[in-house]
């Protein structure tokens, strides 16, 4: 058995919300805390990694229910990790944001190929609380 539940389902009145263990990647701390806060808020239980390599180990060792990935990280891209998870569990949802290739003109391409390498998601950073709740509660319904 892994240390965290992957998923646990409540009732929120006529709503029932899954709340989950999800890890988190970027080599961000500010985007990583953003993201933390609204997570939590909603009642997840949220790991950090700072980069793809070391979010690959957390999932192999805690196999949380989501992931969350920025695209451009050092050590291991965005898109390694999503083939990294698919691989190990392909029923993992995996969510891709980036921000980073805006002044190159590559975020549309990068997000492109994180949806075609298998994404449930992607966002363009800055994203709002509301756009990263309605893509986790997506995934998370699946």
């Amino acid at each position: 058995m892994f240390p965290y539940e992957r998923c646990t389902t409540i009732q929120q009145g006529d709503e029932a919300i899954a709340l989950a263990h999800i890890l988190v990647m970027d080599d961000d701390p500010g985007v990583l805390a953003y993201v933390r806060e609204a997570l939590e808020g909603e009642g997840h239980q949220v790991t950090l990694a700072l980069n793809g390599a070391e979010g690959i180990k957390q999932f192999e060792r805690l196999r949380p229910r989501l992931v969350l990935t920025d695209i451009f990280m050092p050590e291991m891209d965005g898109l390694g990790v999503i083939r990294g998870i698919l691989g190990l569990a392909p029923e993992t949802p995996v969510i891709a944001f980036t921000g980073e290739g805006k002044q190159m003109g590559m975020d549309s391409f990068a997000l492109k190929a994180a949806r075609n390498s298998g994404a449930v998601a992607v966002l363009e950073k800055p994203f709002s609380i509301n756009d990263l709740m309605d893509a986790v509660r997506k995934a998370l319904q699946n």
